[in-house]
């Protein structure tokens, strides 16, 4: 628990120390009961044979992270949900030692990777912020059908947040779908949030335990304009991100966040999550008021333990 969470961490407070701190009590983008109550973690029953295949890279260059795939597909289940089963973690090893570029292993790896699940070049997305020069390196093996860069450090897009999500437009006065540019701050957070709401609207099956656990570990914030931000990685003005509290980064959770990006690229719809339709008002937030709840509640439960001894 201390070397996956840190000793400051609440899962280290509760789970070793039995003690449940209230400054430490932060809204999580995932958590393990969310996934067990929508399915996450049941396996995948089909309908049909109808599947699109596909393959989610977040890539690393040899450095301590780790270069990360994840195979998935997803296609109509037995009740005719649109559901997106995960599959396999797949982990590139970088020869540093080797007289070829860590981008040309890459290149290699992934074409004998998307091979081996017939997924086309087309098919694969991998994570194209920071260093360019892998794009090149795809070019190079795939040629024209070359797998498709999401940049995880761009604006939120124009797409619907989800189905069943509507804001009332100030121009016009007419209810719209609420786009990802007005629900998030950055499209890191869309990435991550796409996640969430596939399994809170039950289209999320087979999540490994270890991608769950990097889900489990980050946690959001409601910042200007009632917008959702996802915690930075690395933040050098804070002292402390979610990479110095896991130790490592989230290759895992990153590489289903481009692997659900691709599914929506490629015609996969999020679903609503429940019955009728939400509208969004701006005069209240959701996961403000969800946060707060939760630590009224804790502090309720403290206050009352201690009176009754």
């Amino acid at each position: 628990m201390e070397h996956d969470w840190g000793k400051d961490s609440p899962e280290f407070y509760t789970q070793v120390n039995g003690v449940m701190r209230i400054d430490l009590a932060h809204s999580r983008v995932i958590t393990r009961q969310l996934c067990r109550e929508h399915r996450a973690l049941e396996t995948a029953q089909w309908k049909d044979d109808e599947r699109t295949r596909l393959l989610g890279l977040d890539p690393a260059y040899g450095g301590g992270d780790r270069c990360v795939g994840i195979y998935g597909e997803f296609g109509a289940a037995l009740d005719g949900t649109i559901i997106l089963r995960v599959g396999s973690v797949q982990i590139c090893q970088i020869n540093l030692a080797l007289d070829r570029r860590p981008e040309d292993q890459i290149a290699d790896w992934l074409a004998d990777l998307l091979q081996s699940f017939n997924v086309p070049p087309q098919n694969a997305f991998y994570d194209a912020n920071g260093k360019g020069t892998l794009g090149f390196a795809f070019a190079r093996k795939f040629g024209v059908q070359q797998p498709v860069p999401v940049d995880s450090g761009a604006q939120p897009t124009n797409r619907p947040v989800r189905e069943g999500l509507f804001v009332v437009d100030d121009h016009n006065h007419i209810t719209r779908p609420k786009t990802c540019r007005e629900h998030y701050s950055k499209f890191v957070s869309e990435m991550w949030f796409s996640v969430r709401y596939a399994i809170e609207a039950n289209q999320l099956r087979e999540l490994p335990e270890e991608v769950m656990l990097e889900g489990c570990a980050r946690i959001y914030y409601t910042v200007a304009g009632n917008k959702i931000e996802v915690e930075p990685k690395y933040d050098p003005k804070k002292k402390e991100d979610l990479k110095r509290r896991l130790g490592k980064s989230p290759d895992l959770f990153d590489s289903l966040a481009v692997l659900t990006e691709g599914a929506r690229q490629r015609g996969f719809m999020i679903a609503s999550l429940g019955s009728g339709t939400d509208i969004d008002d701006d005069d209240g937030d959701f996961y403000t008021e969800e946060a707060q709840q939760y630590q009224d509640a804790i502090k309720k439960h403290l206050l009352d333990h201690a009176a009754s001894s």
